[in-house]
């Protein structure tokens, strides 16, 4: 009898190392991926791993892979993950340490092994080479659903397939959890990074600083603090990056000077806005945003609780599980992101190696991963605070994400949160208007008051309101100027214009992309005229019955 493979979704570091461990293990699987290619879209620039990826790393991975993605790495990395230096932006000189003696810090002084510092893009054609023919490139989950003896997989374009378990490893925005965990909110640290990454020219090593050239370093710029280290890679290898300086700014929604719409600003736009935030830095930091060879992407850091949800327990769905951000999405200040997704995959895979490919498997993993995530959550608390200020976790801001909105619509929406719109086009714009959580949950539920002045009655005269659902009340909101325009608005500019918008190539894609964001808005529109032609029916009746009772006589 054929076993069924272990499916994965989402080619990321964390789902691609878990694919190489079960191809050391001779676990069949298989990976699908909604981008095109690996090369798809910009995922950020460096990572670093420490120990426990770096042991996962070298247990599971043949031993000539993993000295080709050693070697591929940093080759000026310290033996630690605390910066060698922090400077004053303004002077440019060595100043206090990040956290004082005695303070906790989030990063061992330390670690069992040198860390790892890795472009993003080179460490995941390493994990791809070898497995190409188990990854599929183009293929967008949808749904799934969990049988007693395997699990059938849906995807938006192109049949379904069989496996034994369901690994959701496409990210914070997982689309697999969506489904597990219909009630899951992310939390938003109030953070807005912005990472950047400016080559190692000669023209710019002249001008920059010989300190923050030593290694991982600190900018203390008042508010505004930069991380950044010098990528140096080996020369032999021709398929390595130039070298370059990466750096991220940490930046709080709140500070003076930041607007609110940074999240959907065009590249050149946050360029300029950096330059002027680090207009008063000494020359040799502040040329890293002056050069041409600079490249940057704005970035909202989300997290999970540390309290994570066992979605184990008690759940019809007994064959799927989460790995990496999808199951612990974390702030970045403690360098722990993907160590922690590497050593899910290996938590896995060891005990599908005691356990087999069975529900027992999973729930062995996921006690075992709630810990040790929840550790590393706790430490990146620790690493916001210095960085960004991050308040506690029970006091950030909930992000409700659009299908959850769409389900309590009682399928009014369910359609088109599904298929059309994409929960992250939906952060941006959120972000664009400036109103976050409040303005789609207005669009969608409206407000009771509004729903009332829009048909003309008081809920006291009315008996059509206590038969109506809040959906009713949303359709109202949507035929106001406010609801309306400046929602759908909204929406078509940042699905257009905004990070989406800016990935197209070509006007042809745009204008498609245009066509189909304005042909699912019209749907929404001719809906919500039909609802409100019956609410308006609803609403005449009830004034003519109300009329009819004044103009009897005493």
């Amino acid at each position: 009898m054929t076993t069924l493979p272990v499916i994965l979704i989402g080619a990321g570091v964390g789902g691609l190392a878990m694919a190489q461990f079960l191809h050391k293990t001779r676990v069949p699987f298989h990976v699908y991926e909604a981008d095109p290619s690996l090369t798809a879209r910009r995922q950020g620039y460096r990572i670093r791993i420490a120990d426990e990826g770096i042991e996962a790393f070298k247990r599971y991975l043949p031993l000539e892979k993993y000295r080709t993605l050693e070697a591929s790495c940093n080759t000026v990395t310290s033996h630690s993950s605390i910066p060698n230096a922090v400077l004053n932006a303004l002077t440019g000189e060595l100043t206090t340490k990040l956290f004082k003696p005695g303070a906790n810090s989030p990063i061992p002084p330390r670690p069992v092994y040198k860390p790892l510092s890795a472009d993003r893009g080179v460490l995941r054609q390493n994990l791809l080479e070898g497995i190409e023919d188990h990854v599929t490139f183009g293929r967008k989950y949808h749904s799934f659903t969990d049988g007693h003896e395997g699990i059938t997989v849906h995807f938006s374009d192109g049949p379904d397939v069989q496996g034994s378990l369901l690994i959701g490893a496409d990210g914070v925005w997982s689309r697999v959890r969506q489904q597990l965990l219909p009630s899951y909110n992310l939390l938003d640290t109030e953070a807005r990074l912005v990472f950047g990454k400016t080559y190692l020219t000669d023209a710019f090593c002249q001008k920059f600083s010989r300190s923050a050239s030593e290694g991982l370093t600190l900018i203390h710029g008042g508010s505004m603090k930069c991380l950044l280290e010098p990528m140096h890679f080996n020369k032999e290898i021709a398929s390595l990056p130039e070298d370059y300086v990466y750096w991220v700014i940490f930046l709080r929604c709140d500070s003076q000077g930041i607007p609110a719409d940074i999240l959907s600003k065009p590249s050149d736009e946050v360029k300029t806005l950096i330059q002027s935030l680090a207009k008063d830095w000494h020359p040799s930091l502040a040329c890293l945003f002056e050069t041409s060879t600079t490249e940057m992407s704005v970035s909202r850091v989300l997290s999970s609780s540390p309290d994570i949800p066992d979605w184990g327990a008690g759940a019809t769905a007994t064959r799927v599980t989460l790995i990496g951000d999808a199951a612990h999405a974390m702030s970045p200040t403690a360098a722990l992101g993907a160590t922690t997704a590497i050593r899910d995959a290996a938590k896995i895979v060891d005990a599908i190696d005691q356990e087999g490919l069975n529900p027992e498997a999973l729930r062995s993993y996921e006690h075992q991963m709630r810990a040790y995530a929840r550790e590393s959550l706790e430490k990146s608390l620790v690493g916001g605070k210095a960085m960004f200020g991050m308040r506690a976790f029970q006091d950030l801001p909930k992000l409700l994400l659009f299908n959850n909105l769409a389900k309590s619509c009682k399928g009014f929406v369910d359609r088109i949160g599904q298929e059309s719109i994409d929960t992250q086009l939906i952060d941006d714009f959120m972000s664009h208007l400036n109103r976050g959580i409040e303005v789609i949950g207005n669009w969608i539920f409206g407000s009771v008051e509004t729903g009332k002045a829009a048909i003309g009655v008081r809920m006291s005269e009315s008996d059509t309101f206590t038969s109506m659902n809040i959906k009713a009340f949303g359709i109202t909101v949507a035929q106001t100027a406010r609801g309306r325009e400046n929602a759908i608005g909204a929406y078509v500019e940042a699905r257009v214009d905004g990070p989406l918008g800016r990935m197209m190539k070509t006007k042809e894609k745009r204008e498609k992309e245009f066509t189909q964001a304005t042909e699912s808005l019209l749907l929404q529109i001719v809906q919500i005229e039909e609802h409100r032609k019956a609410l308006d029916a609803e609403a005449k009746k009830t004034r003519e019955k109300h009329l009819g009772r004044l103009s009897r006589p005493l």
